[in-house]
């Protein structure tokens, strides 16, 4: 109630603070609440692109994507330079299945800001949902040039890789995501598939135990330890 009440001072930063910690709340405060404070905050200040970007985030949060996209354009619009605003319409367009839409707003992000490693990452999973494994492996590239330390990018690498039937830079890329996230299970069983692909069947037999010891139920790493297993014992038996 402080918090709210703190919407209407006449101090614009004051209202968002005020905002800004509404979202801050443990256990969160109702969505209609925090969209109700950041479009206080945006009526008073019309031009403040945090607050429009925390307004647009809230409708999305709330499913109201047209409001969403509605209020990050407001934000293009004032602040043409800002990269965020462009992220946030190519989320959108990405989650609605227009992937040329989201790819033109991960472009124009990428032109306000070339040193954000995950507006790359982010173009780069949108050409992989696609199968354009190539262009996903350069967007992939372009985001380990910014951060060399984005574990999510070299499990893209990999994934990748793999499908391209290049298994020894898939093992390298998981190795260095694995490297960088040693918990990443589904990365532990990707690179036991690498292995297998390339006839290891020990060494991938290790890569998915490890899966399932950091996850018991993966059901991906079951099967693909029992398949494996099957051929070692298949092969020995011959």
């Amino acid at each position: 109630e402080p918090l709210m009440a703190a919407l209407d001072d006449d101090n614009r930063e004051v209202r968002f603070r005020a905002a800004f910690a509404l979202e801050q709340l443990e256990p969160a405060v109702d969505i209609n609440v925090r969209i109700r404070a950041w479009d206080t905050v945006v009526v008073r200040d019309g031009q403040n692109v945090y607050a429009l970007c925390n307004l647009s985030l809230a409708h999305r949060e709330s499913g109201n994507r047209d409001a969403a996209v509605e209020t990050a354009y407001q934000a293009i619009e004032l602040h043409p330079e800002h990269f965020y605003p462009y992220l946030l319409v190519a989320h959108l367009y990405a989650e609605k299945g227009e992937r040329e839409a989201a790819e033109r707003y991960y472009k124009c992000a990428i032109r306000c800001n070339p040193e954000h490693a995950t507006t790359y990452y982010e173009l780069a999973e949108l050409h992989r949902l696609d199968g354009n494994y190539a262009s996903a492996v350069e967007q992939y590239a372009e985001a380990l040039q910014v951060d060399p330390d984005h574990s999510e990018s070299h499990f893209g690498l990999g994934f990748c890789y793999n499908r391209m039937e290049r298994y020894e830079d898939a093992i390298a890329a998981y190795g260095e995501c694995l490297r960088l996230s040693p918990d990443h299970y589904v990365a532990h069983n990707n690179l036991g598939m690498a292995h297998r692909y390339r006839g290891s069947y020990e060494t991938a037999m290790e890569c998915f135990k490890h899966a399932l010891e950091l996850s018991p139920d993966y059901a991906a790493a079951q099967l693909n330890l029992g398949d494996t297993f099957v051929v070692v014992t298949s092969a020995r038996e011959d």
